[in-house]
């Protein structure tokens, strides 16, 4: 794990903002499921087990190297895309994102959550089993009971199922479903909550997500057990980022009890991500004050 920024409070007295898929489970093989049949759905009166096993394994190792680059349900439609199996960085996956057309992509969101209400209510069981929970994660999210919030691209209702399934529902305060923006959707909670940002720790294992919620203030991790490529690794240290490598750590970052570093460059992406001070030469007071650029920007 690299450096640590100061946490604010207890660990009781901070909320938690984390992300599902990649995070809290390992749902590969739903997603893979999904995928493969969002468009064929409308071509078959199929059943729960017909979805399941038809999926054939190149396909499933194709829809593996998407997954790292994908950040919705309507990113998965890249691995359907022939193109999708010369994919080696993230630009590569947004070009071939971009080139399918929009009309396309809906059809696919829509097909896709047919998928998986039709696996939740034939073989419910068997569709909770494809999320699994990742070591780590229950003693975590009991840590923060009552002030987690769960904060992801899937939509809310089959995240609640598969929490609840699993037994984690009882720690989670609310869920924030269909989510795009995760910095806009801090921001929200943040308001509704009447808290400040910092003291919000925000846990994606997306490299995009982390980087735009630590430029709200909030302490933002990444998770480094989920879904990521060593193109984000190298984007990562050269952001200077904050990352965890198991749920374990995000704990221990939060007994190193003490208040925030009162003022700090709001333009600097890199005081908020590292949790170093910047070299700025002005800094920002308690009352937000503004600062000139500094060295790191």
């Amino acid at each position: 794990m690299t450096q640590l920024k100061p946490a604010a409070g207890t660990m009781a007295e901070r909320t938690l903002a984390i992300d599902f898929d990649g995070v809290i489970c390992d749902s590969t093989e739903e997603c893979a499921v999904v995928t493969w049949n969002a468009l064929r759905i409308r071509d078959l009166d199929a059943t729960g087990e017909q979805l399941t096993s038809g999926v054939p394994a190149e396909f499933r190792t194709r829809f593996a190297r998407v997954r790292n680059y994908a950040r919705s349900l309507g990113h998965f439609a890249v691995a359907l895309a022939p193109a999708a199996d010369e994919i080696t960085s993230q630009i590569d996956f947004d070009r071939i994102y971009r080139a399918i057309p929009p009309d396309q992509v809906h059809a696919f969101v829509a097909g896709g959550r047919r998928v998986r209400a039709l696996l939740r209510g034939q073989q419910v069981q068997a569709w909770c089993r494809m999320h699994r929970i990742f070591p780590g994660i229950p003693r975590l999210l009991a840590q923060f009971t009552g002030r987690a919030h769960v904060v992801t691209a899937r939509d809310a209702a089959s995240t609640c199922h598969v929490l609840a399934a699993h037994g984690l529902d009882l720690h989670i305060a609310s869920v924030i479903g269909d989510c795009s923006d995760k910095a806009i959707a801090i921001g929200r909670l943040c308001a509704r909550l009447a808290i400040a940002p910092e003291r919000t720790v925000f846990l994606d294992d997306n490299l995009t997500s982390v980087l735009a919620v630590a430029a709200t203030g909030a302490t933002a991790l990444w998770a480094r057990w989920g879904w990521h490529t060593v193109e984000h690794e190298i984007r990562a240290r050269a952001a200077g980022v904050t990352a965890a490598d198991r749920p374990a750590e995000v704990g221990q970052a939060q007994r190193q009890l003490g208040e925030p570093v009162a003022g700090f460059c709001r333009r600097c992406e890199f005081r908020r991500s590292s949790g170093r001070n910047c070299s700025c030469p002005v800094r920002l007071d308690s009352r937000g004050g503004d600062a000139s650029r500094c060295s790191n920007c």
